[in-house]
């Protein structure tokens, strides 16, 4: 029995974007790679692709598609490794941990993502917002920050950088809550502050 030819895929069109360049082999299935993949290998309209040459496009397809996301995220804010990694694993849940974690190292190398630097920065500005050592750590902590970072001396400065905006804050409490009596007005107080994360 002759067995039948599959059907080979075919490169339609080459599109150079600003970013990439798209690589379309229907009217449904395109792939857009990043300009570096795209020098690294020939092809052109009209070539018929090898089935390992298809998985290469969907892979750096759906690597781009992680890369740029990644980008758009560090361009709008500052993040954790952990938060990053998860956001990455809940995008693109077919990435792989080691294909995540080759996303996230050249931004690491570059100091771009940095868990200290963010740790005290977060610190300080929490500490500025009268919140206390206790909810600061566990914030930190939720955020994937290492408790030897936590730890450091540097976190521990950034905590206690601001003493006055407690006493501002306390002080606000005391003008918004005037009107109920000192020992309420006491009780009430004590719980923001505990819940603020002071003991």
């Amino acid at each position: 029995m002759i067995s039948k030819k599959k059907n080979k895929k075919t490169i339609l069109t080459l599109t150079p974007l600003k970013k990439g360049v798209e690589i379309r082999l229907s009217e449904k299935e395109k792939y857009v790679i990043d300009e570096g993949t795209y020098l690294n290998h020939y092809f052109y309209p009209g070539k018929e692709l090898s089935d390992e040459e298809v998985l290469l496009l969907k892979r750096a397809g759906k690597d781009k598609k992680a890369s740029d996301y990644l980008s758009s995220l560090l361009l709008r804010g500052r993040y954790t490794y952990h938060q990053l990694f998860e956001k990455l694993e809940k995008k693109f849940p077919s990435l792989s941990e080691k294909e995540i974690k080759s996303l996230l190292s050249p931004y690491v190398a570059d100091g771009l993502i940095d868990d200290k630097s963010y740790a005290v920065d977060f610190a300080s500005s929490r500490a500025e917002q009268a919140y206390g050592s206790k909810a600061i750590l566990a914030e930190l902590k939720k955020r994937g920050v290492n408790e030897e970072i936590r730890s450091s001396p540097e976190v521990k400065e950034a905590i206690s950088s601001a003493p006055e905006a407690l006493s501002l804050y306390v002080d606000s409490l005391y003008k918004r809550k005037s009107s109920i009596p000192n020992k309420k007005k006491k009780e009430m107080i004590s719980a923001s502050l505990l819940r603020r994360g002071f003991s």
